[in-house]
């Protein structure tokens, strides 16, 4: 017996054929495949459509709810004071120096490089900035307090949580300023950790800075190198201190007012009588009831007294007879 090949021919004579059948995979129609992708994806787009179409009908509903009017403001300011919430984790404060570079977050954290210019030097390494993140976690605390305020504010329509969602957001800014001005007075810390030393072990670790990175190496009166450290203000720390002080802005432009009381209101009516009287005088007149209009004067003469009626015959009127003349002699 023979034992057909690995190929399927059989090892004895050509002409016999192969036990193992191969049967071919039909391929696809490259048409009807293009069709069929054409149709998911018209698929999944009207799918998609419909979605979007959903989220903005509802989302014009929210928009027109009743509940909402007036209070698009607050819900502005709750955006903004989430903004600067994460905007506090950058870093705020960065001095630069031929040491390396250290970098101050509002909450205290120090991110530094160095290229241990100084690490032979009798004073040894700089000492880390002394930063403390107090400023930065009472911010967060009110800007968790004024959140917290602005949504009961719009579930309750309570004028009360809309005043303290406006103070919130105000105490907010003055901290997140105040967070700024702080970091900026300790930036000669940060700058104080980029310093190189003027020792024979600081001497030594700016002659191999020099060799080996490629750095700058001071010698007096040979060459002119800037070694002073600076310190900048990052994009964060402003982006933070304005949008801060828009969404206070915006919780005190939009905090309900009343016409009456202390509070001034929206809009103040003048009437012609009070500009008359403040054209004419030039004082501010005495805040009293408004007095009615004078009458106009009648155009024509006035109209004569009826006469009285004719007394009857028998009757004389002693209004109607002549007076007595002078008496004769």
């Amino acid at each position: 017996m023979v034992k057909p090949s690995p190929w399927g021919a059989s090892g004895g004579d050509g002409d016999a054929s192969s036990s193992t059948v191969r049967t071919a995979t039909p391929q696809p129609d490259p048409s009807a495949s293009a069709g069929a992708r054409s149709e998911v994806w018209e698929r999944r787009r009207t799918l998609a459509r419909a979605g979007l179409r959903r989220v903005a009908e509802h989302a014009e509903d929210i928009r027109t709810a009743p509940a909402m009017s007036g209070k698009w403001g607050y819900v502005i300011t709750a955006l903004g004071g989430v903004i600067v919430f994460i905007l506090m984790f950058k870093h705020w404060m960065v001095a630069h120096g031929p040491d390396g570079m250290a970098a101050a977050t509002p909450f205290g954290q120090v991110d530094s490089t160095t290229r241990y210019l100084t690490v032979w030097s009798a004073q040894g390494t700089p000492p880390a900035a002394d930063l403390t993140g107090s400023w930065a976690v009472a911010s967060s605390s009110m800007i968790a307090l004024t959140i917290a305020a602005i949504a009961i504010h719009i579930a309750t329509n309570s004028e009360r949580f809309a005043r303290i969602a406006t103070g919130g957001a105000v105490i907010t800014a003055l901290l997140v300023i105040a967070n700024m001005l702080y970091l900026t007075a300790r930036q000669k810390q940060l700058k104080n950790m980029t310093i190189r030393r003027w020792d024979l072990g600081g001497q030594v670790g700016s002659w191999i800075n020099w060799a080996v990175n490629d750095g700058s190496k001071p010698v007096a009166g040979l060459n002119e190198v800037e070694y002073v450290a600076s310190g900048t203000i990052t994009t964060a720390a402003i982006a933070a201190v304005i949008i801060a002080v828009g969404s206070a802005v915006i919780a005190v432009a939009t905090m309900p007012r009343t016409a009456t009381g202390t509070r001034m209101p929206w809009r103040v009516t003048v009437s012609r009588e009070t500009a008359s009287s403040y054209t004419a005088g030039g004082v501010e007149p005495a805040a009293g009831p408004p007095t009615a209009p004078a009458a106009e004067p009648a155009a024509t003469a006035a109209a004569p007294a009826p006469s009285p009626a004719p007394a009857p015959d028998g009757d004389a009127d002693p209004s109607a007879t002549a007076a007595p003349g002078p008496a004769k002699s």
